[in-house]
C-alpha cells in the first residue's frame, strides 16, 4: 500500500477530502519522525512501539566481491507490533 492509497482510504472512513487525508497522514509521520529524534520512541496504543536504535561501528563486506569495509555508527529505527496488532495479523 502506498501513501496515495492510505490517504484514500482515510479520505473514505474519515468522510473526508482527499487532500486533508493526505495532509493529515504527512503531519502524523512529521511527529512520528520528530517523536523518534528527539524522545527515542513512539508508542501507538493497540498498534506498536517505534524506538530508534543505536548500532556500533563494524565491519561488513562487499556480498558480490567479499572485500571487507567498516561500516560506520548509525541510528536505526525497529518496531514492536502490540499484541492485540499480532493477533489481528495471524487471524485467518
Amino acid at each position: 500500500m502506498t501513501r496515495k492509497d492510505l490517504a484514500v482510504k482515510v479520505s473514505n472512513k474519515a468522510r473526508m477530502n482527499l487532500e486533508d487525508a493526505d495532509n493529515a497522514i504527512v503531519a502524523m509521520l512529521d511527529c512520528l519522525k520528530q517523536g523518534l529524534a528527539t524522545d527515542g520512541k513512539v508508542t501507538i496504543n493497540e498498534f506498536g512501539v517505534f524506538k530508534a536504535l543505536d548500532k556500533a561501528e563494524r565491519v561488513g563486506r562487499n556480498p558480490k566481491t567479499g572485500e571487507r569495509h567498516v561500516v560506520s555508527a548509525r541510528r536505526s529505527v525497529s518496531f514492536k507490533a502490540s499484541q492485540s496488532f499480532k493477533n489481528l495479523l495471524n487471524e485467518g
